[in-house]
């Protein structure tokens, strides 16, 4: 079903279209619509190594506060979404170029994560300026930085001794 002037309507679609939100067209979301497409052209790709057939799926991120149903969850949680995944992934950001951008706005080899979620205002900054470079999302690079191990996980007292009390010691 599609959406046209305000009319709901049934409409088929022609074998291997790609079928995307017009929502992703809005420049904000400029890395997402790249990763999107590159999802897309993995799913392609794959079948084509795999000889599979296609089929019609949605792409779907989790959302954590919403409910699913099975059959939702199993396609979310599917290997081949997984696989297109890693596959965009690695063609929008393949480990030379992410380690170039690490390097030339982190001024590091990784980025540190205290606990399970804080950065410092830095690599805060570092993760925005190196994803816009890349052209994706924050939350891929994300992604992508711990697939290639360029995540350096720190223990929470270490934030709160080196960050906020720049050197004091915590009890």
């Amino acid at each position: 079903m599609i959406n046209q002037n305000g009319r709901v309507l049934p409409f088929s679609f022609p074998k291997n279209t790609i079928v995307i939100d017009k929502f992703i067209l809005s420049e904000k979301e400029y890395g997402r619509r790249r990763f999107t497409m590159a999802h897309e052209a993995a799913h392609h790709i794959l079948a084509k190594l795999q000889a599979e057939p296609a089929k019609a799926c949605f792409h779907n991120e989790y959302d954590n506060e919403r409910a699913y149903t099975k059959e939702e969850l199993s396609q979310i949680f599917s290997s081949t979404e997984w696989q297109a995944d890693a596959m965009a992934a690695s063609l929008l950001m393949p480990r030379f170029l992410v380690e170039g951008a690490l390097v030339k706005y982190a001024g590091a080899n990784n980025i540190k994560l205290y606990g399970e979620n804080t950065l410092s205002a830095k690599d805060k900054a570092a993760i925005k300026k190196m994803a816009k470079a890349l052209g994706v999302s924050i939350s891929a690079l994300r992604i992508r930085l711990e697939h290639l191990e360029l995540i350096e996980k720190l223990d929470m007292k270490e934030f709160i001794n080196t960050k906020l009390f720049k050197g004091g010691e915590f009890i």
